[in-house]
């Protein structure tokens, strides 16, 4: 018997064009879609599964389980009080923990909960692109197997993906991540507070609390280590980005 395919739907350009090979058959057909909710996603992520990506889902015949947030054991700190967000701090980056605890996992207890597991195995699509492939790996468990579909069926670069999109009729969606997100470019902080102003504040919000909370000099989520309303978006990027953790696996 063959696994069942689930896909792993992460918002963005990988995930949307994976979508639109299987709406053109040029991928076979999920047994389920599933996307965890960080409770912190972007307000255009949101609008865009709303406005496009659902409407397709449903088109082809798709559920599409949206993964609560109550699924995720932990929030912005761990059991061990340890703070889960890539934040930056007067010693240096935190280790990011919250692509883990928000969405691997979340995910996997969904689909336990669904029936899924040792007893009945899955292969599991993850929108990983050629130019990514330093980013692929194994699952750590044993009844989930990893796929990519964009690197070993339809082989594709971003750029291809997002050619692929605009010539399915779709527009291009805005990268997917928590409008928090420390790995965050100092130009998506600007498009962020031009663009999506709640988002922002939203975030100029969360690291106030959390730097005033802070009992080792501040948190902050910019390597200037100051506030959000301080910081000089301007400024070039003198840092060298995890885009691997900006890019969260699901």
């Amino acid at each position: 018997m063959m696994k069942p395919i689930i896909f792993s739907y992460g918002g963005g350009i990988q995930s949307v064009a994976i979508l639109a090979l299987i709406a053109s058959r040029k991928l076979p057909k999920p047994e389920l879609i599933i996307m965890a909710d960080t409770g912190r996603e972007g307000t255009a992520t949101w609008n865009y599964i709303k406005s496009y990506a659902k409407p397709l889902m449903d088109d082809i015949g798709i559920v599409f389980d949206v993964v609560p947030h109550s699924y995720s054991a932990v929030d912005i700190y761990g059991h061990n009080g340890d703070m889960l967000l890539p934040a930056y701090t007067q010693t240096g980056k935190l280790p990011t923990f919250c692509s883990d605890e928000w969405k691997q996992r979340p995910v996997r207890r969904r689909l336990r909960e669904l029936g899924y597991g040792p007893k009945r195995q899955i292969i599991q699509w993850l929108g990983m692109s050629l130019d990514e492939v330093d980013r692929l790996r194994q699952s750590d468990v044993k009844w989930i197997t990893n796929h990519y579909p964009l690197c070993f069926d339809v082989k594709k670069r971003r750029h291809e993906c997002e050619l692929l999109i605009t010539d399915y009729g779709l527009p291009l969606p805005e990268k997917s991540a928590c409008w928090m997100c420390p790995n965050r470019r100092y130009e998506e902080w600007q498009y962020l507070k031009d663009n999506q102003p709640a988002d922002f504040n939203q975030a100029v919000e969360l690291e106030a609390k959390l730097s005033a909370d802070d009992k080792k000099g501040g948190l902050f989520f910019t390597n200037q280590n100051v506030r959000l309303p301080d910081a000089d978006f301007s400024k070039p990027e003198t840092r060298q980005l995890d885009m691997c953790a900006y890019s969260c696996f699901t």
